[in-house]
């Protein structure tokens, strides 16, 4: 019997590429057995890296990625915070809302995302979100991280209390 390769700490900054102006590429991996399963109309292509890093981490292995925002509550991201919800624990997302991590990129919203795969319903999820909108440098975003900032509001909640009823990942 052949076992699949899985990894201890799955990391990454996957691109941006929304569904609209490229459907092509999203029929294409749709019509894979991996993108069938959680393929959502007007979803992103970092969804599918979200769900493949859970595939292929060990249990209790780390998946951390930095994207934006936006899956936490928009009804493309329904099947990700599914995943999410049923095999992870959430231990830390760092929302940078506004602030311009990336200097040339357009639109941001990121948030850093720090998931173990398996439940423990019993942990506490640490929710940074940064609600002042500045240009940033290197020193700004480590006092983000390390939660220095006055302008970042941080909360502990249990993995049950970080989903509304709607699914959506609260505040």
């Amino acid at each position: 019997m052949c076992r699949k390769k899985s990894f201890d700490i799955v990391i990454g900054n996957p691109s941006y590429i929304g569904e609209s102006g490229n459907k092509a590429l999203f029929r294409k991996i749709a019509g894979t057995e991996f993108g069938s399963r959680f393929y959502s109309v007007k979803m992103d292509l970092f969804y599918y890296f979200f769900h493949l890093g859970i595939e292929i981490a060990r249990w209790k292995g780390i998946i951390a990625l930095i994207r934006t925002h936006y899956f936490t509550t928009v009804d493309s991201g329904n099947k990700l915070r599914r995943d999410i919800r049923e095999k992870c624990t959430i231990h830390r997302m760092i929302d940078f809302n506004e602030v311009k991590v990336f200097a040339s990129a357009k639109g941001q919203h990121n948030m850093i995302t720090f998931l173990q795969k398996g439940k423990d319903e019993e942990a506490a999820a640490y929710r940074s979100v940064v609600k002042k909108s500045d240009n940033t440098d290197r020193e700004k975003l480590r006092s983000i991280m390390h939660g220095w900032r006055k302008d970042v509001v941080h909360a502990f909640k249990r993995q049950g209390d970080l989903f509304d009823r709607y699914g959506h990942i609260s505040s």
